[in-house]
């Protein structure tokens, strides 16, 4: 009977190790899905804390309709780094990190607080702005330019990037986002405070 109790006790530790491990394996499953979950829902960058590409994509349209109900015109002002991955390279990773976030700081306190700041790629940054039209938005930009210009950011060297702006327009055959980077291609460099 000892034998037999002792191969039943076996029993009984194995499926309990079995057990053990199943449930193990269901809690990493799950959390690796409810991490999944939240970076699939997320609507803001993790480095830069502005608003993502889910985002941006989300609001341009629902700014694009009330624009057209309520007849005013709407504008995208975008900027982007000159050579941004010799910039990434030259900077350890968390010099780089502390340089994008604190000019998404500068950036986003520009702009009022009805528009809206996204970091659409890694190197595209955008505001949407609804009621501003083409001629207060390239005000806006040289304003930017200037802000921009004479801060000392805390990354070494000479920092350029360029600025780009379209106002939205019915008729355009062009997305918003492409229009402001033709222009962006067209508009000359733009060079940030250097703290060397």
């Amino acid at each position: 009977m000892i034998r037999i109790g002792d191969s039943i006790l076996d029993k009984l530790y194995l499926s309990l190790i079995f057990s053990m491990i199943a449930v193990l394996a269901l809690v990493v499953f799950v959390r690796l899905y409810i991490k999944v979950q939240i970076e699939k829902h997320a609507i803001h960058d993790h480095v830069t804390g502005l608003y993502n590409k889910k985002y941006y994509n989300e609001v341009l349209q629902k700014t694009k309709v009330l624009s057209v109900r309520q007849e005013h015109e709407m504008s995208l002002l975008v900027l982007s780094f000159e050579a941004y991955e010799q910039l990434e390279k030259k900077m350890d990773k968390k010099a780089f990190k502390l340089f994008l976030q604190e000019f998404s700081q500068q950036f986003r306190e520009f702009f009022r607080q009805s528009d809206i700041i996204c970091r659409v790629e890694k190197n595209v940054f955008v505001a949407i702005m609804p009621d501003i039209d083409s001629e207060n938005v390239q005000k806006l930009a040289q304003r930017l330019e200037k802000k921009l210009g004479s801060h000392q950011f805390e990354a070494r060297g000479a920092i350029e990037l360029r600025i780009g702006t379209a106002t939205y327009d019915k008729e355009s055959t062009l997305t918003l986002l492409d229009e402001a980077i033709e222009v962006m291609k067209r508009d000359p460099l733009v060079r940030l405070g250097d703290a060397s």
